[in-house]
């Protein structure tokens, strides 16, 4: 019986039947006036095939006993629409004896359509009319199918494609800052900038004693460490025009002609003169001298080059992150408002903003925390681990069908609008 089977609920899919069984017969009943005088769930009986049966008598229990005697709130004398709101409460919800007297909705995940017919049923005028508002119900899908599912995958990777030109745009700033930092670091431009500044400072200062000692120790230390000044061919890189300026060219010139060949003594007092301000310059190998080769032993420990996961990094970022957004601008997100998808908490009521944007964001966030510690760690283990976690999902969702695990840990369902 009905009873037996409502203390477990039941999907839509099956109750939606039901619902059209019971009031199809009641209807024929009120027809040729053979209506039962008492309606209840102890007088409804599920067949082997699935549907609804209406008994003029409580159904047998699986123990012999009536349901009446085993449950007396089992049987009461209501009105057809009432008696159908009743049934489908108990038979969604799965527990009857909790169903408040105005409640007509259960707090479970329904179709939203599903909700709106449940809301109105108990006000629908006559019994035609609960027909045909349940009929057209029978062809709408009573979930979210796997189909849907894969469409809001591919919905992230078209809104994906279509951030392309933003995504370019990144990589190619990427690159080209690379690119820079390494030539400033072949070049040691960096400290050069800062010692040619130096010199532009003591330039335009008083002409007194230590001004001027201090401006011909940092014209020493200049010769003596930036010794490509003296190269013609160094001056026409485009990196050192644009950051070295015409007059700091000058100065640099000028000190190399006024010290053409200084000595280590001479150096190591420039050097104890300016202190603090040679310590305090970036240090990086000598102009015209290449980055420092890595030794055999840190070449087999490097397993994956900084540039090309930072690029996979700002990739995935830039395809991620127009999900992330719409998701919390948009509540549901992009995919699901045009799937006609609508994303609900254990109650059945929409999610809120918070719970739709942290499901976005437990679909994304392990993806993003492999590429950082890809980044952190110098290694490509982390993608082996989430390899495994993928692995580990899939066969989780063998053996737990149904949700996936960022709908359980965020509390959402899908359903259908």
């Amino acid at each position: 019986s009905l009873v037996t089977i409502v203390q477990e609920p039941q999907p839509w899919k099956s109750v939606r039947f039901w619902l059209l069984d019971l009031t199809e017969e009641l209807d024929a009943a009120r027809q040729d006036g053979s209506c039962p005088d008492t309606l209840g769930l102890d007088r409804v009986w599920i067949t082997a095939d699935g549907r609804a049966r209406l008994l003029d008598f409580p159904a047998p229990e699986k123990s012999g006993g009536g349901a009446e005697g085993s449950n007396p709130a089992a049987t009461s004398k209501l009105e057809a629409q009432p008696f159908l709101s009743q049934v489908a409460y108990a038979a969604l919800a799965g527990r009857r004896s909790s169903q408040k007297s105005n409640e007509s909705i259960p707090p479970v995940p329904l179709p939203m359509y599903a909700r709106e017919f449940l809301r109105a049923l108990p006000a629908t005028p006559d019994l035609p009319s609960v027909i045909a508002q349940l009929r057209p119900l029978m062809d709408r899908p009573a979930a979210v199918s796997g189909v849907q599912r894969r469409g809001m995958m591919y919905m992230s990777i078209v809104i994906a494609l279509l951030c392309a030109p933003l995504l370019a745009l990144g990589l190619i700033g990427l690159v080209k800052a690379k690119r820079l930092a390494e030539t400033l670091y072949q070049l040691d431009l960096i400290p050069l900038a800062q010692c040619v500044a130096y010199l532009e400072q003591r330039s335009g200062a008083a002409a007194d004693g230590k001004a001027i000692e201090e401006r011909a120790a940092m014209e020493i230390y200049v010769v003596d460490r930036f010794r490509s000044i003296t190269n013609a061919a160094f001056w026409t890189n485009k990196v050192v025009q644009q950051t070295i300026s015409a007059p700091q060219r000058r100065l640099a010139e000028r000190a190399a002609e006024s010290h053409p060949a200084p000595g280590k003594e001479e150096v190591a007092k420039a050097i104890a003169l300016l202190g603090p301000v040679v310590t305090s310059l970036r240090d990086g190998p000598k102009a015209g001298q290449a980055k420092p080769a890595e030794s055999e032993p840190q070449r087999k420990d490097k397993k994956m080059a900084d540039p090309e996961i930072a690029e996979f990094t700002v990739a995935f970022f830039m395809g991620g992150l127009p999900s992330l957004l719409a998701a919390l601008l948009l509540r549901r997100g992009l995919g699901p408002r045009l799937l006609k998808i609508e994303i609900v908490t254990n109650t059945g009521l929409p999610a809120p903003h918070w719970r739709t944007f942290l499901r976005w964001l437990y679909a994304w966030l392990p993806i993003a925390l492999t590429f950082v510690a890809a980044y952190l760690v110098d290694s490509a283990w982390p993608f082996w681990v989430f390899a495994c976690a993928v692995v580990g999902g899939i066969i989780y969702r063998y053996v737990r069908p149904g949700r996936p695990i960022r709908e359980r840990l965020s509390g959402t369902w899908l359903v259908p609008e």
